[in-house]
């Protein structure tokens, strides 16, 4: 395993937005010997009541934490001209002091984090970071631009150009927010009133991370195996770490909700022909420091552009690899933005098969009793579970990736176990309910 490098002098580092797949950051660059500076972007309260982290989630291993709201009425999310976003960066930079590195910590930190490193002369991403890192339209534009295949698409704000758009092209059609995350805020609609219904909803909420989006992304649906691949760049290059196989099924609440994420064989042809694209639409992006999660269709025509964000993989996978392999993502990060050269994982040495598996809540109610965990402790390559619900908790359906009750992660040296214990795990997990009277 990938030891992290101990610093013996003290050193201060700024983690943006390190909640989620972020958390773990923090741990990693304590172990370093880092003094951990949080920097929200968001409100507190927002994090906790509309998000719902927790008080601990939000504060434990950092040494200090900043909120932008404690200074702005406005946060980060909504300063919209240049000399707003100067001024924000400049009280950041202020208020942690001498810094030795800038880490974007969650998915939307990272133009944030790269502002506050090219402000301060601190490794970030290039010059040349674009708002298309976020935006999920200013993606498809650019990459459009580059000649990247993707599905075909259109950026709507009302029913007339929606119209326009699936007259050319039929349902069944995708829409979905901007800048949302994690399946929340992504429809497939199989009819034109289904279509409008969604738009109608996606310009009239806020999405999860509470932005109120003035537009719809319209795509054509992609038929085809889905990967996640996610990459890592030293600065100079950037080479595709670990594949892992998207899992979905529509559970009547959540198109393609979250299933099974495994990991997958980079010796694959197929697999290495996906990991290739996404080095493509990395350099194509001057994406080349830290982290980048990229989501890939395989369709008959070749690799198809769903998404990236220049982050850590969620859904576990970046607590699977150190388990797995040689390489710990966490720590090539910090490396990454704190040292000159990040050391470049040229061949991930893969040590083992790996499955994170989801069990999902199909109706609303309060919980009565969950059925099956004790199963699942017990087969052959159960590593760790995380439950989110208890007894007495009146819950709703899941409609996304972070409302998922159960996350199972499976670690083993065979794909045949692997694949009987995930099936075991959906065979096992339940969720029994308290009728109303009783």
């Amino acid at each position: 395993m990938q030891e992290p490098i101990i610093y013996t002098s003290s050193k201060n580092i700024a983690l943006i937005d390190p909640f989620s797949s972020g958390f773990g950051l923090r741990v990693v660059a304590k172990q370093a010997g880092f003094k951990t500076i949080g920097v929200y972007t968001f409100n507190q309260s927002f994090l906790e009541d509309g998000i719902g982290f927790s008080h601990e989630h939000l504060y434990d291993h950092l040494d200090e934490v900043l909120f932008l709201s404690d200074q702005y009425a406005a946060t980060m999310q909504e300063a919209q001209t240049a000399e707003e976003r100067s001024e924000i960066v400049d009280w950041v930079l202020n208020a942690c002091g001498p810094l030795d590195g800038v880490v974007p910590a969650s998915e939307p930190s990272i133009i944030f984090a790269a502002e506050m490193a090219q402000s301060s002369g601190l490794l970030g991403h290039s010059p040349n970071f674009h708002p298309s890192y976020r935006d999920k339209l200013l993606m498809r534009q650019t990459a459009y631009a580059a000649g990247i295949q993707q599905p075909f698409f259109a950026g709507v704000t009302n029913e007339r150009e929606l119209s326009m758009f699936s007259a050319e092209y039929p349902c069944p059609l995708v829409i979905k927010a901007p800048q949302s995350a994690g399946t929340q805020d992504v429809f497939l609609c199989s009819t034109p009133e289904e279509l409008r219904e969604k738009l109608k909803f996606i310009l009239s909420s806020r999405d999860i991370f509470g932005h109120q989006s003035k537009y719809a992304i319209v795509e054509t649906l992609i038929d085809g195996p889905e990967y996640a691949v996610n990459l890592f760049g030293d600065g100079h290059r950037v080479q595709a770490t670990d594949v892992w196989s998207y899992r979905k099924v529509d559970n009547g609440v959540c198109w393609r909700s979250y299933r099974d994420i495994v990991l997958q064989s980079q010796d694959d042809p197929a697999i290495a022909e996906v990991c290739a694209f996404m080095e493509n639409v990395c350099e194509h992006f001057d994406l080349l420091r830290g982290p980048v999660h990229g989501e890939v269709i395989l369709s008959p025509e070749g690799p198809c552009l769903v998404e990236f964000g220049a982050r850590l993989a969620g859904s576990s996978m970046a607590d699977l690899m150190p388990v797995v392999s040689d390489f710990d993502p966490r720590v090539a990060t910090i490396q990454a933005f704190t040292q000159s050269e990040a050391p470049m994982a040229v061949h991930v040495k893969r040590q083992g098969c790996a499955a994170s598996v989801y069990g999902d809540a199909d109706r609303k109610g309060t919980v009565k009793s969950i059925v099956g965990l004790q199963e699942i402790q017990k087969l052959p390559s159960y590593h760790s579970h995380k439950l989110t619900i208890n007894p007495g908790d009146s819950i709703s359906p899941s409609e996304g990736l972070v409302d998922l009750p159960l996350n199972v992660l499976l670690v083993t040296d065979s794909n045949e176990q692997l694949e009987a214990d995930i099936d075991a795990v959906h065979e096992a997990f339940g969720i029994l309910f308290t009728e109303e009277g009783a």
